[in-house]
């Protein structure tokens, strides 16, 4: 719980958070809503406030660090928004819908046709690595040191996305014309 002098010297900077949330937000609610929660940090992370440093600057770091989380959220809720005016989320719109697993499932098909025409050597740590196991368990089953296990994997995903780009470019040709 916040001391009683802790408290008093934040009271004394309410004029200044009120005037920089005006700052930031533009707006008096959002101002407002940003004050609070400002001093509610505070005197929840007293402990974390070091006596005798500049509280002010504190206070307004923590004022900054929330406006900042703050508009990133809503960036992000906006992004999910769709920009006419029937201000429905995407999530709200196909809340009710059902996923159709089928054309993953023909996509993951597809990936395991990838990796078994992969040459042996490239294709077996991929197959382990996609079985749970970790580079030092495929190293020791296959009986080779774990840099050429790193080596293999890397060169197996570089060849297996080169496929599916060159396959794709093809596909989206035929598409466009």
């Amino acid at each position: 719980m916040a001391s009683v002098f802790f408290s008093n010297d934040i009271l004394r900077q309410t004029n200044f958070l009120r005037n920089f949330a005006m700052q930031l937000t533009k707006d008096p609610e959002s101002a407002s809503d940003l004050y609070q929660e400002t001093m509610y940090r505070a005197i929840k992370n007293e402990h974390r406030f070091i006596p005798g440093s500049n509280l002010k600057a504190w206070l307004s770091t923590i004022m900054k660090n929330l406006f900042i989380n703050m508009y990133r959220k809503k960036k992000r809720e906006n992004i999910v928004r769709e920009k006419d005016d029937s201000n429905f989320s995407y999530a709200e719109f196909f809340a009710g819908t059902e996923s159709n697993l089928g054309e993953s499932a023909i996509m993951i098909k597809e990936i395991y046709k990838r990796i078994d025409a992969l040459n042996e050597d490239f294709g077996t740590p991929v197959k382990l690595m996609l079985n749970g196991m970790k580079y030092e368990e495929i190293s020791e089953e296959l009986n080779i040191p774990i840099g050429t296990v790193k080596s293999r994997l890397h060169q197996a995903r570089k060849d297996l996305q080169s496929k599916i780009m060159k396959d794709n470019n093809v596909q989206n040709h035929f598409e466009l014309n």
